[in-house]
């Protein structure tokens, strides 16, 4: 006979089915009722009952396999294992009792675990271990997490997840600081100058001054908030607990934060201009991108009108626009920003060139050799061949190594977004984004097959201060790269840039791709 739940024969005298373990007993009330339905069919409709019944099975068959697929899928997962002696900040806190996680970063100044297999009661039992080994400081407590420092001015970080049976756990380092000197610039000059002399400069110039400040305690982060105040610094405010924003009335931005264990941050820039920039591609061949002070902003194809709402400081910045047919074709325009308006930009891509303007402004009759590329046009010697020639190469070769470099080991994880020839450095620029994290540190340590110089483009704030606070000192910044593209605030927009190492070879920059 057949099993009715998955349609597979079994032996008469099996008290389950081999395949699906259904017992014996429900396979013959099934078998029961298609005999049956058989025996009391007509000799006519018996084939056609017959088929029936083993359409069934099939069916029966197919939802089996498709119960085993779905329930294959969503099995908990299949956990590792970390070793806490490879645990770079295991002196700091307790060891927890799973054993089974996941050591996203494991720094000597910042740890991110996942703790798998984990109780809420395990949980709670962890952050009182945490607690009486001095995780106590200005502990912030909830539901499903613990937020506390210890004397030395280690940040713990716990959360736990009920629907995982997860807890994380992040642990930071205290920053380093130095002994300062209140800076004598005129955007500075705007706010009360502190009592601490500790901390450290993330900025300063006459566009925006940012510091981290220490031994600074809660009562006195009010205090200098007052004193902010009394500075003119009153317009549009925001005060939290733990958080203070303000303009004053020549619209100069100021944030002032307590982050705890006596460090607070201070950060004012420039005053802020709010822009509608439209960008209309008025008879163009091809898409192109925009650019603001070297900056992707949008793509915009064919025949297409797209805006963007960007804010940005007094003065003047540039904005260019580059065709994605040949990335060497590019044009500029420099926009001098002194208040909040709506500009509207035309863009004319073809085969002649690029070129931007202000709308009902923009020429499109324009010749070719005047937007032909924004480099110089290469003198009428032996060297025009070599550059005319690298071009082709960047266009083509360039692009198509690169593709099967990233191709070779990540397929298509890794997406090309930008590629162009750098004339001044002889080498290819290459913007790509990864679907992961893993996939795009891969691609940044990998790319050693052959010279490259690379550069990570961060945007969070969080980011910025890391590789700000780092020394300039390759193991450094190397393992500054790692943390950040470990941590949950990188952005994965990021570039290479291949170069030869020797300078003089320039003229044959591309022999190496090729």
């Amino acid at each position: 006979m057949y099993c009715s739940q998955c349609g597979k024969e079994i032996a008469d005298d099996s008290k389950f089915c081999n395949e699906c373990g259904c017992p014996v007993s429900k396979q013959n009330e099934q078998q029961v009722v298609e005999k049956e339905v058989v025996k009391n069919a007509s000799p006519k409709k018996n084939k056609e009952t017959r088929k029936k019944i083993k359409l069934w099975h099939i069916i029966v068959a197919a939802a089996a396999v498709i119960t085993i697929i779905v329930s294959c899928i969503v099995l908990p997962k299949v956990f590792s294992r970390y070793d806490w002696s490879e645990v770079k900040l295991s002196s700091v806190l307790p060891e927890p009792e799973s054993k089974w996680g996941d050591l996203s970063s494991n720094e000597k100044d910042y740890l991110y675990l996942y703790v798998h297999r984990t109780s809420l009661d395990e949980y709670n039992s962890y952050v009182a271990t945490c607690k009486d080994e001095g995780f106590n400081i200005e502990a912030e407590t909830e539901d499903a997490s613990y937020i506390a420092f210890n004397a030395d001015g280690y940040k713990l970080s716990l959360y736990y997840y009920e629907s995982d049976k997860k807890m994380t756990i992040n642990v930071d380092a205290p920053m380093e600081m130095k002994t300062i000197q209140w800076a004598t610039s005129n955007i500075a000059s705007l706010l009360p100058t502190p009592a601490s002399t500790l901390g450290y400069i993330e900025r300063n110039d006459e566009k925006g001054f940012s510091i981290y400040l220490g031994n600074t305690s809660f009562s006195e982060y009010n205090t200098y908030v007052s004193e902010c105040e009394s500075k003119g610094f009153t317009v549009d405010f925001q005060k939290q607990e733990k958080s203070f924003s303000a303009k004053n009335s020549d619209g100069y931005q100021l944030n002032v934060q307590y982050n705890g264990c006596n460090v607070i941050y201070i950060s004012i820039i420039e005053p802020q201009r709010t822009l509608d920039l439209s960008f209309c591609s008025i008879g163009s061949e091809f898409e192109f991108s925009v650019y603001i002070d070297d900056s992707w902003e949008l793509d915009v194809e064919k025949g297409q009108t797209k805006t963007c709402n960007v804010v940005l400081g007094m003065g003047e910045h540039t904005i260019k626009v580059r065709s994605d047919d040949d990335w060497d074709m590019y044009d500029n325009y420099v926009l001098t920003v002194s208040k909040d308006e709506k500009i509207d930009f035309d863009v004319n891509c073809t085969q002649k060139g690029i070129k931007i303007d202000l709308s009902g402004e923009l020429n499109i009759e324009y010749e070719k050799e005047d937007v032909a590329t924004q480099s110089e046009t290469p003198e009428k010697n032996n060297s025009s061949e070599s550059t005319s020639n690298s071009k082709l190469i960047t266009a083509k070769k360039a692009k198509s190594v690169v593709e099967e470099l990233l191709e070779e080991d990540l397929e298509a994880s890794i997406k090309i977004t930008k590629l162009y020839f750098d004339e001044e450095k002889q080498g290819c620029y290459v913007e790509f984004k990864a679907n992961n994290t893993a996939d795009a540190a891969a691609v940044h340590l990998s790319t050693g097959k052959i010279d490259y110089k690379s550069e990570f483009n961060y945007y969070s704030e969080e980011a910025k201060r890391l590789r700000a606070q780092t020394p300039i000192n390759e193991q450094k910044l190397h393992e500054c790269n790692q943390k950040i593209l470990n941590s949950s605030y990188a952005e994965w927009s990021f570039s290479i840039t291949v170069i030869e190492n020797d300078r003089d070879a320039s003229k044959n920059g591309w022999e190496k791709i090729k």
